[in-house]
C-alpha cells in the first residue's frame, strides 16, 4: 500500500502498520508536551482597561492542534504548567509551537513559532527555547517533552492518550480495525481451517486496506473543503454556508465512513466531494471573489450542497432502515439517490469554473425535497387547500431584528451549531438562563443563521403578550406550526399529513390534550415519511408558554415524549430557570435524549464581559465620547445582562432633559450591583427610567397604567393607531387620539417595539418578558403597578363600543350575496378599507378579555352585543376568515354565564 500523500495521524498510523507491516520506518512517537512558563514577553495592554494581555501557547503535528488555557501575564511571564497531548510526530513531520497574544474583537498577535523536528524529539527532555519577536526582544519559553510510542498499548483508562473517550466511535472503530489486522496475521498460520475461512482470511486485508483508501479519500475531501472554507472567511456573504458546511461535514464520525465502504455510489459521492472543492489552484480568486458575483451564489450553493450530502451520509451510516423507508417511499433504489447528489455537484463545479456560464436556477433547493418530488411527482396542489384551515402562528417566529450583534456569544453559538450537525448529539439541547442574560438572542440568531442556509425547519416564539398565553391552545399552536413547516419543506410529509387532516378533520381545529396533535400531525406523518436530517426547531421562551407549571404542563410533556421523535431531529429549547421545567429535564433517565446547558457555563460563558462591552458599544456608535466617557462603566455595570446594558444605554443617550448624559450614566451606575441580594437587578433599573419620565412624587402615573395596561392585556400587539382607536371608547374615554398613546410610549424605546417609528401601524410590543412581570407585579413595581383586571375590562368595555358603532350588514359593500368569499376577486382591499385593525381585533379578542371581567362591570355591554351586533359580527367573522372561532367564542361566554350566573 502507497504511503498517504499527507501526513497519517495516530489513527492512521495504526491502519497502515495494521495494512502493511512490511514497511520499516522509524516509529512514530506522541509526545507529551509540558508547557511550563514564558518570559520576556512584550509589554502588550488592552486597547480600553489597559489590563495585561492574556496569552497562550499551541502546539500542532499537522493534523491536531491542542491549546493551553489563556492566562494573563505579570511582568512580562506567564506560567501555565499546562499539559497538551493527543499529537503524533512520525519522519515527515514536525513540531510546530506557536505562541499568541489573545484579543478580544481582532485576530490574535502570533509572537512567534518553534518547529521541532522529528529527529529532536526521539527521547524525552526538558529545554528553554528562544521565541524571537523581534531583533531586540527575547522571548524564553520553557518546556518539557515526555514520549510514548504511537503503537503503545491504550489501557483501561477513562479517556485514550489522544483526549478521546474509549466510547468514541472513531477510537472504537479504528481498534477494531488494529485487532482484526492482528487476528488475521495469526489465522494465517492457523492448519486444519475450512475453506470458506482460508477464503475470507486472504480477502481480509484487502477489505480493510479498502477502508483505509476510503478514509484517505474522505481526508483529502475534508482537506479540500477546509480550504475554500478558509479562503472564503472574510466574505460576509459567503461565511454562514462556508462555517455551516463546515460543521456538518466535520461532526461525521470516522467510523460513519467505514459504514458506507461496501456502497459504490456513496464511494462515488466521496470522490466527487473530493474532485468538486478541488479549488487550491484558485486560492487567489476565492479570496478576491466579489459577494454580488455570479461565482459567489453558485460557490454558496455547492457549500449548501455539500453540507446536504454530510447529511445524507449520517442518515444512511446511521441507520439503514431509514434508507430503505426513504427510498421505498420516493421510489428508485439507494444509487439513484446518490447519484443524483453527485451529479448536482459535479454540475456546480463545472459552472464555478465556467465562471458563472449556466444560469443561477441551478440553485439547489433542500435536497431531500427535491429527490421526493422529482421521484414520487408529488405536485398535487390540493394538498395545500387541505392544510390551509390547519392553525398557524403567524407572529410566533424568530425575528431578525433580536439577533447577536456579530462577534458575541460566540461559544454557545459554535456549541449549539455543532450539537446540530453532530449525528451522535441527543434530540434536544435546553438552554436555561435568567431574564436578560441573551439566551433568546442566541435562539433568534441560529434560527436566522439556519434559515439563511436553507436548514431550518421550524421555529416557534412563546410570548405572554400573544394569544398563546391561553395554555390550551398554545400546545396545539406549537405542534401544527411545526407539522406546517415541514410541510412546506418536505413533499411526502405534507402528503402524509393531508392524508391524515383529511381523515380526521377536528385536528385542524385545535384542542385541548397535548397527546392529540403531537401524535397526529407529527408522529403518524414521520412514521410514514422519513426525513433527511438534521430536522432543527427552535422553541424560544418555553416558561412564557403559560402552561410550564406543575407536573403535567407542556415542558412535561415534551421532556417525556421528544424521544419519541426520529433521532434526526434536534430541538433547541430555551427557557428561564423555573423549578417544573428545571426538574422535568432534569428527571429524564439518559443524557442521550437531552442536553442541559445554561447561560453562565464556565466553559462557553468566559466572554461574556466582553461581549457585554461588545453590545454597548454597539448601541453608542453614534455618540463616541459618551462611549469613551461611561462604555466600560456601563459594560462592567451591567454584569452579564444584556437586558440592563440595553435599557441603560438607551437612558443615558435620550432621557430627559435636566440631566446631561454623563450625570444620567452616574445615575444608573449608583444603583445596586448585580451582585446585590436585597433589590432585583433589573427592577431598580426599571424604577429609576420610569420615575426620572413620570415623576418621583409616589403618586400613581394614571395614564401611564392605563395605557401600558392596555398594551400588556392585548392578546395580540397593538399599533398606536388601533390602541388609539380602541381607547377611543374606553371608560371614560381617551378622546385625545394617536398623542395621547405617544406622550407615554414614546420614550420607552429601549422597553417597547416600534415606538420610534413614524408609522402608526405598527405593533408596539414589550421587548423582553421581565419588564412585564415587573409592570404586573404589585411588590416590585410599586406605584407603577399594573392592574390586568382594569386593563381586560377597558379592554373588552372598548371592543364592544367599538363593535356597536362600526359594524353593520354588508360592512364591505358586496355587490352581491351569491358569491363565495373566496370568489371575490377584490375582498381582501375591500376588508382593509372597511374593517380597521382595531376593529378586527375587537371582533376575535373581546371574548378573551370577558373571561378577566367581572359581570356587573359588563353585562349591559353583553346583552347589548347579542341584541343588536351578533348577526353583523358573524359576517365580520366570516369575511376576516376567523368563522372557525365562533364554536369556541360562544363556548367561552357561556362558561363565563356560568361562572357568574349568581350574581
Amino acid at each position: 500500500m502507497s504511503t498517504p500523500s499527507v501526513p497519517p495521524d495516530d489513527r492512521e498510523q495504526v491502519h497502515e502498520q495494521v495494512l502493511d507491516s512490511s514497511q520499516q520506518q522509524p516509529i512514530p512517537v506522541r509526545p507529551t508536551l509540558t508547557v511550563i512558563r514564558a518570559e520576556g514577553l512584550p509589554h502588550l495592554r488592552t486597547l480600553f482597561r489597559k489590563k495585561e494581555r492574556r496569552y497562550y501557547v499551541t502546539a500542532t503535528d499537522g493534523l491536531r492542534v491542542e491549546k493551553t488555557s489563556a492566562i494573563r501575564s505579570r511582568g512580562q511571564a506567564v506560567q501555565w504548567n499546562e499539559i497538551l497531548s493527543g499529537l503524533t510526530v512520525d519522519s515527515s513531520s514536525r513540531l510546530i509551537i506557536h505562541v499568541f497574544a489573545r484579543r478580544t474583537w481582532l485576530k490574535d498577535v502570533r509572537l512567534g513559532l518553534l518547529a521541532i523536528p522529528f529527529e529532536s524529539i526521539r527521547s524525552s527532555f526538558s529545554q528553554d527555547f528562544d521565541i524571537p519577536f523581534d531583533p531586540i526582544r527575547k522571548t524564553t519559553l520553557v518546556l518539557s517533552i515526555a514520549l510514548l510510542e504511537a503503537s503503545q498499548h491504550v489501557g483501561p483508562t477513562s479517556t485514550s492518550p489522544d483526549g478521546s473517550s474509549p466510547g468514541d466511535p472513531m477510537q472504537v472503530a479504528d481498534r477494531s480495525l488494529a485487532r482484526a489486522g492482528e487476528a488475521i496475521a495469526n489465522l494465517r498460520g492457523a492448519q486444519g481451517l475450512p475453506l470458506e475461512v482460508v477464503n475470507l482470511v486472504d480477502e481480509a486485508p484487502d477489505q480493510l486496506e479498502k477502508v483505509a483508501d476510503l478514509y484517505d479519500t474522505w481526508k483529502v475531501a475534508l482537506g479540500n473543503v477546509k480550504l475554500v472554507v478558509d479562503l472564503v472567511d472574510k466574505i460576509a456573504e459567503i461565511h454562514p454556508w462556508a462555517k455551516m458546511a463546515w460543521s456538518i461535514l466535520s461532526c461525521i464520525p470516522k467510523a460513519y465512513i467505514a459504514q458506507i465502504e461496501r456502497d459504490d455510489s456513496f464511494k462515488a459521492l466521496l470522490v466527487t466531494i473530493r474532485d468538486a472543492f478541488d479549488l487550491a489552484r484558485l486560492a487567489k480568486a476565492l479570496e478576491s471573489l466579489q459577494p454580488e458575483s455570479v461565482q459567489a451564489g453558485i460557490l454558496k450553493d455547492m457549500l449548501y450542497h455539500v453540507g446536504s450530502c454530510g447529511d445524507l451520509i449520517q442518515n444512511y451510516a446511521k441507520e439503514t432502515s431509514f434508507w430503505k423507508r426513504l427510498v421505498q417511499n420516493i421510489g428508485g433504489d439507494a444509487s439513484d439517490s446518490v447519484r443524483r447528489y453527485s451529479e448536482t455537484l459535479t454540475g456546480l463545479r463545472d459552472a464555478f469554473l465556467r465562471q458563472g456560464a449556466i444560469a443561477t436556477q441551478m440553485t439547489v433547493v433542500a435536497l431531500s425535497s427535491q429527490l421526493e418530488e422529482v421521484a414520487s411527482g408529488i405536485t398535487d396542489v390540493g394538498l395545500d387547500m387541505k392544510l390551509a384551515n390547519m392553525p398557524f402562528p403567524e407572529r410566533a417566529r424568530h425575528s431578525k431584528d433580536k439577533t447577536c450583534i456579530p462577534g458575541t456569544r460566540v461559544a454557545f453559538l459554535d456549541h449549539i451549531t455543532n450539537w446540530v450537525n453532530n449525528p451522535e448529539s441527543p434530540r434536544t439541547l435546553v438552554l436555561f438562563g435568567q431574564a436578560g442574560t441573551g439566551k433568546s438572542s442566541i435562539a433568534n440568531e441560529l434560527a436566522c443563521r439556519f434559515e439563511e442556509t436553507h436548514r431550518l425547519a421550524s421555529s416557534f416564539v412563546f410570548s405572554r403578550t400573544e394569544r398563546t398565553e391561553q395554555s390550551h391552545r398554545a400546545a396545539h399552536l406549537l405542534f401544527s406550526g411545526i407539522a406546517r413547516n415541514l410541510a412546506d419543506r418536505y413533499a411526502t410529509f405534507k402528503a402524509s399529513l393531508a392524508k391524515i387532516i383529511s381523515e380526521d378533520a377536528s385536528l385542524a381545529s385545535g384542542t385541548r390534550d397535548h397527546p392529540t396533535p403531537f401524535e397526529s400531525l407529527l408522529l403518524r406523518p414521520l412514521q410514514e415519511s422519513p426525513l433527511i436530517g438534521p430536522i432543527f426547531i427552535v422553541i424560544d421562551a418555553l416558561d412564557e408558554s403559560g402552561d410550564a407549571s406543575g407536573r403535567n404542563g407542556l415542558h412535561a410533556f415534551l421532556a417525556s415524549h421528544i424521544s419519541k421523535l426520529p433521532d434526526t431531529f434536534r430541538i433547541l429549547i430555551t427557557s428561564r430557570p423555573e423549578k417544573d421545567i428545571e426538574d422535568a429535564f432534569d428527571s429524564l433517565d439518559s443524557s442521550s435524549v437531552a442536553e442541559i446547558l445554561y447561560m453562565d457555563d464556565p466553559k462557553l460563558s468566559t466572554q461574556t464581559a466582553e461581549d457585554i462591552y461588545v453590545f454597548v458599544r454597539h448601541q453608542l456608535r453614534k455618540k463616541p465620547d459618551l462611549l469613551g466617557q461611561c462604555g466600560a462603566e456601563l459594560a462592567g455595570k451591567a454584569g452579564n445582562s444584556f437586558q440592563w446594558a440595553a435599557v441603560a444605554c438607551d437612558y443615558v443617550q435620550f432621557g430627559p432633559a435636566g440631566l446631561t448624559p454623563r450625570e444620567r450614566a452616574d445615575q444608573l451606575l449608583q444603583l445596586p450591583s448585580v451582585s446585590s441580594e436585597s433589590v432585583n437587578f433589573l427592577d431598580s433599573l426599571y424604577k429609576t427610567v420610569l420615575s426620572a419620565y413620570f415623576g418621583n412624587d409616589g403618586a400613581p402615573p394614571s395614564k401611564f397604567t392605563s395605557v401600558m395596561g392596555q398594551i400588556i392585556a392585548a392578546f395580540e400587539p397593538l399599533s398606536t393607531s388601533s390602541l388609539a382607536t380602541l381607547r377611543s371608547y374606553n371608560d371614560p374615554p381617551d378622546l385625545i387620539g394617536e398623542d395621547s398613546v405617544h406622550s407615554i410610549v414614546g420614550y420607552l424605546g429601549s422597553l417597547l417595539s416600534n415606538v420610534g417609528s413614524s408609522k402608526s401601524s405598527l405593533p408596539i410590543v414589550p421587548l423582553h418578558a421581565s419588564f412585564r412581570d415587573f409592570l404586573t407585579d404589585p411588590k416590585r413595581a410599586d406605584r407603577f403597578w399594573i392592574n390586568l383586571s382594569d386593563a381586560h375590562y377597558q379592554l373588552a368595555y372598548s371592543s364592544f363600543g367599538l363593535m356597536h358603532d362600526k359594524l353593520r350588514l354588508n360592512i364591505c359593500d358586496l355587490p352581491s350575496s351569491d358569491h363565495r368569499n373566496a370568489d371575490i376577486e377584490d375582498l381582501q382591499s375591500r376588508i382593509t378599507e372597511h374593517i380597521s385593525d382595531a376593529l378586527s381585533y375587537a371582533c376575535r379578542s373581546w371574548d378573551d378579555h370577558l373571561e378577566h371581567v367581572s359581570p356587573d362591570k359588563i353585562v349591559g355591554g353583553v346583552q347589548s352585543f347579542f341584541k343588536t351586533d351578533f348577526l353583523h359580527w358573524l359576517e365580520a367573522m366570516s369575511l376576516l376568515g376567523a368563522i372557525n372561532l365562533v364554536p369556541q367564542v360562544m363556548s367561552i361566554t357561556g362558561n363565563w354565564l356560568d361562572k357568574h350566573r349568581d350574581n
